[in-house]
């Protein structure tokens, strides 16, 4: 049976100031988790940025799901719809409480789901010990409890795709697990139709999850 792709990308370039992005093709299969495996500084979040639509300035060619072109602008709200990403730095404003993230997620997207929001918020240990207060900013909150705060927020939405960068690096052993059977459950609740793509330079931090893998080097 022929394997249908989340995304196919050909001919990918980016020029940064000491970097050039290039790309001659690739696929992440759809129904499984795919990892984007390269030394920090190979271009792996550059890349995954792309993807995201974050950065529009590049050359070359994607589709996804078999269907929508990144150059049909049109459709740019039906694929990120159906896409949920994280990555470092600030992608919450610093001053947004964890109330904030929530109310605010739920005017961004049509399917986001307080309930699971605050599952996933106990699943990942976020409120235990009372160690995260509502109502206060998350520019207080460690590398390790911002993650785990984008990680409840994307996985209470109802998309067919994540793209996550490094989403380990910054979480403990015991997290990290807590992590893979998330993508697990995440990709077995999809049916076949759901995908995860993410970025590390350490394999062994997800390996028991990983279905395949693309190799970024310098």
């Amino acid at each position: 049976m022929t394997t249908k792709n989340a995304i196919e990308a050909a001919k990918i370039t980016k020029e940064l100031k000491n970097f050039t992005l290039d790309v001659e093709n690739f696929a992440i299969p759809q129904g499984f988790a795919t990892a984007l495996i390269g030394e920090n500084g190979a271009g792996k979040t550059t890349l995954l940025n792309i993807l995201a639509g974050i950065r529009l300035d590049y050359k070359g060619e994607i589709t996804y799901f078999g269907q929508y072109s990144d150059k049909q602008k049109e459709n740019s709200g039906d694929i990120k719809n159906r896409i949920g990403y994280t990555g470092p730095g600030k992608y919450y404003l610093p001053q947004w409480t964890v109330k904030d993230i929530e109310e605010i997620s739920k005017l961004m997207f049509d399917d986001f789901s307080a309930d699971d929001f605050h599952r996933y918020c106990e699943e990942l240990a976020i409120f235990s010990h009372g160690s995260i207060d509502m109502k206060k900013a998350n520019s207080s909150f460690s590398d390790g409890m911002k993650m785990k705060l984008m990680l409840a927020g994307v996985m209470a939405r109802k998309t067919d795709l994540l793209l996550l960068d490094e989403p380990a690096s910054p979480l403990d052993p015991l997290m990290r697990d807590k992590l893979c059977q998330m993508i697990g459950e995440y990709i077995h609740e999809g049916n076949g139709k759901r995908s995860v793509f993410f970025s590390t330079h350490n394999i062994s931090d997800m390996e028991n999850i990983t279905d395949y893998a693309i190799i970024m080097e310098n």
